[in-house]
């Protein structure tokens, strides 16, 4: 389950991070509309993974790294903190924005603590998908950062 909210993170993301162009292919309601299903059905799988392991969390907590452990529900309350604003954007245009950002953050911790939680380490293709993922995610942000950069209008100077 943890593996297709991952990849559910990281659609959201580059679906967020290329939104200039998406908007062009499949116009801004569409391309909206994508967003939030699959931001909708990474939740599900989020909560999903916390519900099959939250069982053996006393017994996880005593054997494994509890720093790693913890950064599961960290980038979760990031999660939250950005699902919670984008559905009062309209009240909350800036804020939304600049909190909307925090998924940069949640995406290669919940990277970091699905790869330092498991037994005997990612398999070959896990350790090659996350480092796409990673790569892909971090260059969106910076085509992301880059356009709107383009796309503000000067201030008349006074």
């Amino acid at each position: 389950m943890a593996i297709f909210a991952v990849s559910l993170i990281f659609l959201t993301m580059v679906r967020g991070s290329f939104q200039p162009v998406l908007r062009r292919i499949w116009g801004g309601r569409r391309a909206r509309e994508v967003h939030m299903v699959i931001g909708l059905l990474a939740l599900i799988f989020i909560l999903a993974h916390f519900a099959s392991v939250a069982p053996t969390l006393g017994e996880r907590w005593g054997t494994a790294n509890r720093g790693f452990l913890i950064l599961g529900p960290v980038a979760l309350v990031l999660l939250l903190t950005t699902i919670g604003t984008a559905l009062d954007r309209r009240r909350l245009p800036r804020l939304w924005r600049r909190v909307h950002f925090l998924n940069y953050a949640a995406f290669p911790i919940a990277i970091l603590h699905g790869v330092a939680m498991q037994e005997h380490g990612p398999a070959l293709f896990m350790r090659i998908s996350y480092g796409a993922f990673l790569l892909l995610a971090f260059a969106g942000l910076g085509y992301r950062a880059r356009s709107s950069g383009r796309s503000k209008k000067p201030r008349p100077s006074a």
